[in-house]
């Protein structure tokens, strides 16, 4: 082989490694172009799943903490729970009876002034005094008097003379209008103990409003 040929020969290889090291640059290039790519789809994923992941935290925060981190209207909720009781308690003396149906009655339709006038009156009720003081207290209530109320069904309970639901719901919507929930959550339990089917559901959905207050 001539010179001519070796010199020939050497400049295609020189070639060959040019083009070598070009489509070797062009496939690192291609390669890390993939890598940076894959990476930022990664990075997309994680910060997916992190979204997902506080979105569900979030979601779960406002189930548990929502209705204590709103604000509670009181007077709203009380107004929403309040109704005049339909159920006629019954009296322990027989000859007071019509009387006490009476003014039961008038409660019930509404004259409540005419009510609280015979439940105040100890000669017709005397005999009854804790269903005519019972009465006389959602009288109170009816008039908007809620400390007088409060103060009533308190005395009737202190005395150990009527034992009835339908007080501790009376007094767990007082304490709600006065928003006392410390006191609420306790009426609420009580009532609970006493008859847990009693206003359950008004129940524990004043609880789970109240829970965290």
């Amino acid at each position: 082989m001539n010179k001519e040929n070796k010199k020939i020969d050497l400049e295609d290889a020189l070639r060959e490694l040019e083009q070598t090291r070009v489509k070797i640059e062009r496939d690192f290039e291609l390669g890390h172009e993939l890598i940076v790519e894959i990476e930022k789809e990664k990075r997309i994923k994680a910060i997916g799943f992190r979204v997902v992941a506080v979105a569900a935290v979030l979601a779960i925060a406002v189930w548990v903490f929502g209705p204590s981190l709103t604000k509670l209207d009181s007077p709203v909720l009380y107004s929403e729970n309040y109704s005049k009781l339909s159920i006629s308690l019954k009296a322990r003396s027989a000859n007071q009876d019509d009387i006490l149906k009476q003014a039961i009655g008038n409660y019930q339709q509404g004259n409540v002034d005419i009510a609280i006038s015979i439940f105040s009156d100890e000669s017709l009720i005397s005999n009854n005094k804790e269903v005519a003081d019972f009465y006389l207290a959602l009288c109170y209530l009816e008039k908007q008097k809620i400390d007088l109320a409060e103060k009533l069904l308190s005395e009737v309970r202190e005395r150990g003379d009527l034992i009835q639901p339908e007080l501790n719901w009376y007094l767990a919507l007082i304490h709600l209008n006065q928003q006392d929930y410390s006191s609420l959550k306790q009426e609420l339990k009580t009532l609970k103990t006493l008859d847990q089917d009693f206003k359950k559901k008004e129940r524990k959905a004043l609880m789970r409003k109240i829970r965290f207050r």
